[in-house]
Parts: structure tokens; sequence; C-alpha cells
């Protein structure tokens, strides 16, 4: 990946490693696909990346799926490897056991859903500004705006937009798209807000953005091109109403979260 100046002198960005998960639940054909856009994405160079496939607990038929991908492209792409969790933990639960996993041997944790809505041209621009801002996290964020490309299907525009708006009454007013899945964040980061964690499944993304702001982590929304996958896993009844009763739970927690040293300190 090319740094401008301001980035090669900064050693934060320099010494930059990233660690990606992608989790992943009953894929078959969708993780070939994306290790191979990743593959050919120079802003996700392998050089100073580990990509961790995880799997999230699936039939057989699936892990053997996700076994073969990653063995067929391991000597091509140096960093990669599977986690295989013995059972289904959740969306949440899958990035966490993923970040665990790697947070000790790299600066950055970021993952991206496997079904490629985020693209992996998109992900690289998110490394980017990781690369330029080492101290914050960096959100993906589905901005409808010139010169950005959002396809989403009304459904799932209208329902995303009622529970962002619950995100800004009870966790954090200032965000405009907690939910899209790509995010960068200091693995030193990840560790201080592990302990808190509770959330394992779609909410997941909420909490980690509450025990971020809770720890004084600034978090910086990048407008991405996204497109609507027609496999994805979220259910449009049973999910946002988990979804819904999950961000009570996540406010009720946070109220008890003990003061962070660090929150108030000075950028």
């Amino acid at each position: 990946m090319s740094a401008d100046g301001e980035t090669q002198n900064d050693p934060a960005a320099r010494d930059f490693r990233l660690g990606l998960v992608i989790p992943c639940f009953r894929e078959l054909e969708t993780i070939p696909r994306l290790l191979d856009d990743i593959a050919a994405e120079p802003g996700l160079d392998p050089a100073f990346s580990r990509i961790l496939v995880a799997e999230d607990g699936s039939p057989p038929e699936f892990v053997a799926a996700a076994r073969e991908a990653v063995r067929s492209r391991v000597t091509t792409m140096p960093g990669l490897e599977l986690l295989e969790l013995p059972q289904n933990v959740g969306k949440g639960g899958t990035v966490r056991a993923g970040w665990n996993h790697l947070a000790s041997t790299i600066t950055h944790l970021a993952f991206m859903d496997a079904d490629g809505a985020v693209s992996a041209g998109e992900m690289a621009r998110l490394v980017a500004v990781a690369r330029q801002e080492p101290g914050k996290a960096v959100f993906a964020s589905r901005i409808r705006m010139k010169g950005r490309r959002v396809d989403r299907h009304a459904s799932r525009h209208y329902m995303g937009r009622v529970f962002a708006t619950m995100v800004g009454l009870l966790i954090d007013p200032d965000v405009y798209d907690s939910q899209c899945g790509g995010k960068v964040l200091p693995a030193a980061a990840h560790l201080a807000i592990e302990p808190l964690l509770r959330e394992t499944g779609f909410a997941f993304d909420v909490e980690i953005l509450a025990a971020l702001n809770h720890t004084g982590v600034k978090v910086l929304e990048i407008p991405v091109d996204w497109a609507d996958q027609p496999d994805s896993k979220v259910r449009m009844l049973r999910d946002p109403l988990r979804m819904f009763a999950a961000l009570w739970r996540i406010r009720a927690r946070a109220r008890q979260w003990p003061p962070h040293p660090t929150a108030n300190e000075p950028e």
C-alpha cells in the first residue's frame, strides 16, 4: 500500500499491522469469491495483514467448503488462516473470537461481512483511513450521498433507519449507521473494551460503539459504496425485534460500566 509523506513520518502508521476477520455461517460460494477479491486488492496487502476466516459452527459441508477455500489459497495469501468454532455463537461472538485470536500479534483489527456487501476495495479505503488515524476506530457507513452508491431494498433501508434512530436516542446521537459490515479499530481499543462486551448477535456493533465511546476512543464514519446481498443472514421479522431488545440491554449495562481512566484524556 502506498503512503504519503505524513504517513511515512508517523511511527504508529508506519508500523500498522492489520488482522482482518471474516465471520461466516453457512457460506459456500461467497468465501472463495471474497478471498480472491481481497488477494487482488493492493490496499489489503497480505504482507502486513493476517486474514482470518472465522467459521461459526456451520454444518459439516459448509465447514469443508471454508477449509478448502483457505487451503487452496494459503500459499498465495500467506497471512490467511481458518478459525473453526465448535458451535454457532452468532456474528458478534464470531467476530470477537476472531479478534481475540489475533489481537496479540497485530496493531489493528477489522472485520468485513462474508457476503461482500462492503467490497474489498471499500475495506481498503477504511484501512487507509485507519493508517492515517491509527488511534481511532473507523466504521463503514451507508450514507446516501453524491459520489457514493448504496443499493438497498426499500424495506431494509427503512427498517435500518428506524433502528438507527433508536441507536441515536439510546446510545449515540452522533452516529448515522452503526450496523454496516466493515470496521477497523486499534487492537489496544479492542482489548480495553472486550471485558465490557456481552452481545453475540447482530447488535454487537452497537455495543462496540457504546464501549468505544465509554473508553474515549473516537469513531470516524466513512461513507462507502454498499450493495444489498440476496443471501443476507438478517431476517426481517425476527432479527429487528431481537436487536431492538438488545439496545435496551446495552443501554442498561452501559450505565453500570465503571469509569475508564483514559476516557477524558485530551487527544
